[in-house]
């Protein structure tokens, strides 16, 4: 299981510590380390040189974005232990799972696979992704272990309708709360080992909308919610 203080005292010194400690200026040095250069390199030439880069074209840059999740990693001690099993949920570009690897966890993913860019960012990082779309009230796909550690970062989940061709999915509007708790509640049952933690970041967009529900609910599960972060012990 996790040796980490108290989830309360993990989001706060998240929250209020200064961003770069000496213990996580050494932890991003040590992952850097092992940065395949050459791959993000190749992946920036081809990227970032078109007219008009896409959105996600922005997550090639590798010092902002390891930086923090690395970081986040040093909230949960991660650069001080071994060997524990990790998801990253909506993992996106695969940086979290990337950088526990690179601490010497067993780290995993889990995302759809529609983004070229995120597709060969976890080619070149070599993350251990499953493709799945996240949808409400489905439970997540089967796995042959539990994990110590389950996490999403800067998520926003929508529902969706099929347009009118039923060639591609538009948003009707992010989850309600008892949605949320569908799919917390089956991240404990079914992802989670005993003690295990679970740590949600909500982007902006979910933080405004679920500011007051989600929030008190994951307090009377014994959670803790500051601003858009949410963390669970099981």
């Amino acid at each position: 299981m996790p040796n980490v203080k108290s989830i309360e005292r993990i989001l706060t010194t998240f929250q209020n510590e200064p961003y770069n400690t000496q213990e996580v200026s050494d932890a991003i040095g040590f992952v850097k380390k092992k940065i395949p250069t050459e791959k993000i390199e190749t992946l920036k030439k081809k990227y970032l040189s078109i007219k008009e880069p896409s959105i996600e074209s922005k997550y090639l840059d590798v010092d902002k974005f390891l930086s923090r999740y690395v970081r986040r990693a040093v909230m949960l001690d991660l650069h001080q232990q071994k060997n524990l099993s990790i998801v990253d949920i909506a993992t996106g570009a695969g940086y979290f799972p990337f950088a526990c690897q690179a601490l010497g966890h067993q780290a995993q993913a889990i995302d759809v696979n529609t983004s070229v860019i995120y597709n060969e960012m976890i080619q070149a990082l070599q993350v251990n992704r499953t493709h799945h779309f996240i949808e409400p009230y489905k439970k997540l796909p089967d796995v042959e272990q539990r994990f110590h550690v389950v996490t999403a970062f800067a998520v926003s989940f929508d529902r969706y309708y099929e347009n009118e061709n039923n060639v591609s999915r538009q948003s009707e509007g992010t989850w309600n709360l008892d949605e949320w708790k569908f799919f917390i509640e089956d991240l404990m049952e079914h992802y989670l080992l005993p003690k295990g933690l679970i740590w949600i970041c909500l982007n902006e967009r979910e933080g405004k909308t679920y500011r007051q529900d989600l929030p008190a609910w994951i307090k009377s599960i014994g959670g803790v919610a500051l601003g858009k972060d949410l963390l669970i012990q099981r």
